[in-house]
Formats: structure tokens, sequence, C-alpha cells
């Protein structure tokens, strides 16, 4: 906000819309009210200024994000739109900070159930990265990643796998917090396809590597509740009925009290009763919302 002002003072257009998008995100937990404010902010200063392409490109992909995470309407494909528009074709000078742009416009198509779209614009990226990066530049872990992650939302896992494998072996190797994290999250994404070609134990075994890093991140639960009610289902088809118990019962563990009816407390709780044959009467009453829950 300082520097916003401070920008604004010393007629710097450029650099005032930069911190105007930054606040953007700075303050994401007020349910979208500062994305909309601070990114008109954003663009009266890009309009008064000279030509800043790297600046506007940023604008209106962080906007098209922004929206895509708060929001699921219309205005939000508009922005999509918006943000295609002004990256345009790639030019010359283009580098890996728009490479970067373009991946945050692939999240966003993802997160707006638009996988095809969201392969199309990782892809770009990587092809613009190959022009301007070398080869260890930690960007194509993230580009490996979404072109991972929007091929298994299509269903193509065996193409799937091997950008999921490079994207972990890059995080792993940077090693910093925040690419554990990323190591950790894609790790789902593996073991969901090893699921759906039938490798079981490899896949609980992956979600074995989700768990031992939750344990560093408490705060994080749902990963780490997904990762117990995944190893479950798998070890009930496996036959392993004692070790999904106890998986179930670490799921039930994490979601605290408050926050009983949780959809994945309370799925666990319906196919633990099933799966030891109790009658669930709670769970019974919640199934006509359960698939509802889920897409929430």
């Amino acid at each position: 906000r300082k520097a916003f002002f401070l920008a604004r003072e010393a007629d710097v257009p450029s650099s005032a819309a930069r911190a105007a998008i930054a606040m953007t995100t700075a303050v994401v937990g007020d349910h979208g009210q500062a994305l909309l404010e601070w990114t008109r902010h954003a663009w009266v200063e890009i309009e008064r200024g000279p030509e800043d392409r790297e600046a506007a490109i940023e604008v209106a992909v962080t906007y098209a994000y922004g929206r895509s995470v708060v929001f699921d309407d219309e205005q939000t494909a508009d922005a999509l739109e918006l943000a295609t528009a002004v990256v345009g074709d790639v030019q010359p000078g283009d580098g890996a900070f728009v490479a970067f742009q373009l991946l945050k416009l692939a999240s966003a198509w993802r997160q707006m159930d638009q996988p095809e779209a969201a392969l199309w614009w990782a892809q770009r990226a990587g092809t613009l990265l190959d022009g301007v990066a070398a080869p260890d530049h930690p960007l194509y872990a993230d580009v490996e990643e979404e072109i991972g992650r929007s091929l298994y939302l299509l269903d193509r896992c065996d193409e799937a796998m091997g950008h999921v494998d490079r994207a972990l072996a890059s995080y792993l190797r940077l090693g910093d917090p925040e690419s554990l994290t990323q190591a950790a999250l894609i790790r789902e994404v593996s073991a969901e396809c090893l699921h759906q070609m039938g490798r079981l134990e490899e896949a609980i075994a992956e979600y074995a590597h989700v768990l031992t890093w939750s344990e560093s991140e408490p705060e994080i639960t749902v990963p780490k509740l997904w990762a117990h009610l995944e190893r479950a289902r798998m070890m009930v088809a496996l036959g392993r009925k004692a070790d999904a118990e106890v998986e179930y019962e670490q799921a039930l563990a994490i979601v605290d009290d408050r926050a009983t009816e949780h959809w994945m407390r309370r799925r666990a709780r319906e196919e633990l009763a099933a799966l030891r044959g109790e009658d669930d009467d709670q769970g019974r009453g919640s199934r006509e919302s359960q698939h509802e829950d889920e897409h929430d």
C-alpha cells in the first residue's frame, strides 16, 4: 500500500500499477473485495502511464487468476478472455516473467474446470521458457506440474505421469519450503493417477509421502485428511480391513469437533461404519447433500 502511494506521488504509473496488483494478493482473505478495488486502481495507473506490456499482462492475469479462485461466474470468464487478449502473441522481449504469467493463466483456466485451455497455456509457457531460460530454471517445475495436472483432469494419466514425475524431481531438487510443499501436493496427482491405473500399493506409498510432509505443516489439514481417506479406500480394495480402519480413524481425528459436518469427515464416518457393518443414521441422513458438498 505504501509503495502504491509513493509511486503515485512520484508519478510512476507502472510501479503504482504493480503495487496495486500486489495488494490483491496481500489481502486475498477478504473474499474478493480487495481484488476488485485494487485491480481498478491498477488499471487506472496502466491507462494513464506510458505503455508497459508486462505490467498490463500482470494486472490482467492476476485479476483473472484471483477471480477464478474467489468467484465462479460470467465475469470471471470475461476476465479470462481479457487476459488472453492482453497477452496476445509472444513478443521478442518476453521472458521468464511472462512465462510465469502464462502459467497463472493456465491455473486460472483449470480452476474454472477448463483443463484443455489450461493445458494449452501451460504448454505455451513451456515453449516460451525454452527460448529464454536455462534448462534448470526453477519455473520448469511449475510448467511440468501444470501440464501434469491438466492431463490428469483430462483423464490422460498415462501422459500425465511423466510430467508429474519431472515436476516432483525438480521440486525436491530445489528443496526450499515452498518447493517441498509443491512436491507434496503434486504427489496427490501422482497417487490418484496410480490409483486409476490400478497400481494401488504404489498409490498408497505416494500418499504416505504426503502424510510425512503434513507433519511439518499441522495447519494444512485437507491434503492430510484426503490422503487418509484415499489410503483407507485402497486398503479396503486390497482386503486390508484392519489397516483401512486405522486410516479412517486417523482421518476422523483430524477435523476438530467444531467441524463435525465437514463433508470429508462425514464421508469417513459413513465408510468406516459400512466397513464395520454398523448403522450410521446421521451419515445416511446426510447423503442427499454429499455430492453438492464435494463439489464445493
